[in-house]
Order: structure tokens, then C-alpha cells, then sequence
């Protein structure tokens, strides 16, 4: 019979189940979804000496980015911008990203700490997912015309060949895939998640998820699960 989700039952019934409950798997950090977010935080979570299980409901890694053109607006002064003469700055592109229009009306304190993390993520990029194409800002209406020079390089230059065929977003999610097994990553597809296990029913630190594989509800633990009033980990 599949397990309820802890986090979804009564009071009493949660209280008589923490007495006796059980996990089917345990790990350091869970990450929800292997996309372009899940599998960077599964591999920073691996690369700080965590254990990790990847939860992806679909039956491939991937998410939106490997159907996407795989094409990331790093800028800020990254080495390759400083590799072909493009002076820039966290400012400067601040600056631009809000004067564009596509940019213009998104929340100007998410656009800031993208671009003050733009040359960290570059860097991220390149050591775990070399053969991806980067693309930098590039020169639209007022922007410097030298950015357009910049535009749309490969990091090597070269053809991924995690994509023979070119589809830029499984040049860029294939790597990471890859690295992220490499850190012993564990990826379990087709298992959705279905609810969250804290410490007490709808408040407390959590502990874990329950996901569900084949009609089958499993209990995964995250041992350093966050404190969902401060963000904490434990």
C-alpha cells in the first residue's frame, strides 16, 4: 500500500508518525526537477561533499532547457568577453539589461543579482558544461556595437558533442548531466513529487519529500533540509 505524504495528514495521525517513520531513500540534498536550475544546485550541492538525489518527473533529464535554444546572456566581464576586448561590468550590464526591452519591466533587484552573479555563473558554466553556447549581450539599439563582436561564441568553438545535430539546449544540458553523475549524483526519473515531510504538519523544518514512481509513494529524506522560516540549512 503507498505510504500518505507526512506533510498532508492529521495532527495526530503526523504525531504517531514520526514515531514511526520510515525512508525508503536519504540523502544530504534533494533537488525537485533536473532542468537548468535542478542540475546546477545538484551539483553545487555535490561539489560542498552533500549526497544528493535529483527528483524528475519526466522520463529524461532536462526540463524547458534541453528544448531551449541553450543560448545564456552572461556578461559583466567574463573571461571571453576579456578574451576578445569587451570591457564590461556588473554595473554596465545592469545598466543595459534595464534599458532593453526585454528586461525593462522585470524586478529590478532579480535582474541585479543576475548580473552581479553573471561572471560567477559563466565560470560555473565553462568548468561543468564546456561545450555549451554562451552568448553574450549583445548590441541592440543602444548598446556598444563591439558587444555585437561577442556575440553568440562557443566557448570552444566548437560543435558539442553531446549534440551532433546542434540542438544548442542538449549541448548545454547533456554536460551537466554528465558532471553531475560524475559528483555520484543520484537522478531518479519519472517520480513526481507529491508532497513535502516536516517536522510537524504544515510548519517545521523539512525533512524530506514523498515522491511518487509507479503509482508507488516513496519517502525521501533530505538530511539537511532547510528551515522554512529563515532558509537555514541544518
Amino acid at each position: 500500500m503507498a505510504r500518505p505524504a507526512l506533510g498532508s495528514i492529521g495532527t495526530k495521525e503526523a504525531d504517531a508518525a514520526k514515531l514511526e517513520r520510515h525512508w525508503d531513500l536519504t540523502a544530504d540534498v534533494v533537488v525537485v526537477g533536473s532542468g537548468a536550475a535542478g542540475l546546477p544546485a545538484s551539483i553545487s550541492a555535490a561539489e560542498a561533499g552533500a549526497s544528493v538525489i535529483v527528483v524528475e518527473q519526466n522520463y529524461d533529464i532536462g526540463g524547458h532547457g534541453i528544448e531551449s535554444g541553450g543560448n545564456i546572456a552572461l556578461g559583466g566581464g567574463t573571461s571571453l568577453q576579456k578574451k576578445y576586448g569587451i570591457e564590461d561590468s556588473p554595473n554596465r550590464m545592469f545598466e543595459d539589461l534595464v534599458n532593453w526591452h526585454d528586461y525593462r519591466f522585470s524586478d529590478r533587484e532579480i535582474v541585479r543579482a543576475f548580473c552581479d552573479e553573471s561572471v560567477a555563473t559563466f565560470d560555473f558554466l565553462v568548468r561543468t558544461a564546456c561545450n555549451s553556447p554562451i552568448n553574450l549581450p549583445g548590441g541592440r539599439g543602444r548598446w556598444p556595437a563591439e558587444r555585437e563582436a561577442g556575440a553568440n561564441r562557443h566557448l570552444d568553438g566548437e560543435v558539442s558533442a553531446y549534440s551532433p545535430t546542434g540542438g544548442n539546449g542538449t549541448a548545454l544540458m547533456r554536460p551537466l548531466e554528465a558532471s553531475a553523475k560524475k559528483l555520484g549524483v543520484q537522478i531518479l526519473l519519472r517520480h513526481s513529487m507529491t508532497g513535502l515531510v516536516r517536522e510537524e504538519q504544515f510548519s517545521g523544518r523539512v525533512l524530506g519529500i514523498t515522491a511518487t514512481h509507479d503509482g508507488k509513494a516513496l519517502n525521501i529524506q533530505a538530511k539537511k533540509g532547510s528551515d522554512s522560516k529563515h532558509g537555514r540549512t541544518h
